[in-house]
């Protein structure tokens, strides 16, 4: 509600993760007050999961994404995020990361482990995406919205059901970040503002940005004029 006024008209809005609720609401696809109460059903479900099924994410720095995912196969782990060509993320119990970890820097990537409570965006989290639907089916989604760029293929979302699909898997599928780029760029973007504190999605932006003919231009929320 802040930011809305000093952003003025935006083309496209999207999240990393959890980051989509606060697309949802700066697309005017639902209110603010939405917002805070989806991420209070999403985190009172999933912490119940982080409790009952213990684990956590592993990003495998200079590993694409075929070399993460011979990983994950040979470790009993699985995708969880594609955050950029040469990094990946992916998710599992204790005893799969710690196979990872060892087997990791035979196919070229380099395991750092996430601060994180669970194995978000893979099957760890099938019970409190049960749980969350039903919040979704009756969340109040209006029409017209800015267009959102959903997590799961980079798919452009312009209408209630749209957005809906979008959530109801939403911490179960792996965060496909480079299709959201890839979209947004396809699309003719090349101006982005990031919200939020760290320079993580900002550093990502940028890599995808290396190299492509037209240059993406990255700006923080907090260097616009209130």
């Amino acid at each position: 509600a802040a930011v809305a006024p000093r952003v003025g008209p935006l083309s496209y809005v999207t999240g990393h993760s959890s980051g989509i609720n606060s697309a949802m609401a700066l697309s005017g696809a639902i209110t603010v007050e939405s917002a805070l109460r989806f991420a209070w059903q999403c985190g009172k479900s999933m912490d119940q999961d982080c409790l009952e099924r213990p684990g956590g994410l592993l990003a495998l720095v200079g590993a694409g994404r075929a070399t993460a995912e011979a990983i994950a196969d040979q470790s009993g782990a699985s995708l969880a995020n594609h955050n950029a060509p040469d990094q990946t993320v992916i998710g599992g119990t204790h005893e799969s990361l710690a196979r990872a970890i060892r087997v990791a820097p035979e196919h070229g990537g380099q395991p750092v482990e996430l601060r994180v409570a669970g194995a978000f965006h893979t099957s760890s989290f099938e019970r409190s995406d049960a749980l969350n639907r039903r919040f979704i089916d009756t969340l109040e989604i209006a029409e017209g919205f800015t267009p959102i760029v959903g997590n799961h293929m980079g798919q452009t979302i312009e209408s209630p059901e749209q957005l809906r699909d979008e959530l109801r898997s939403q911490y179960v599928r792996p965060v496909e970040w480079q299709s959201v780029l890839r979209t947004l760029y396809g699309a003719g973007v090349r101006r982005f503002l990031t919200l939020g504190p760290g320079n993580v999605m900002a550093g990502l932006a940028r890599r995808y940005g290396k190299g492509l003919p037209n240059r993406i231009q990255i700006q923080r929320t907090s260097q616009l004029r209130s």
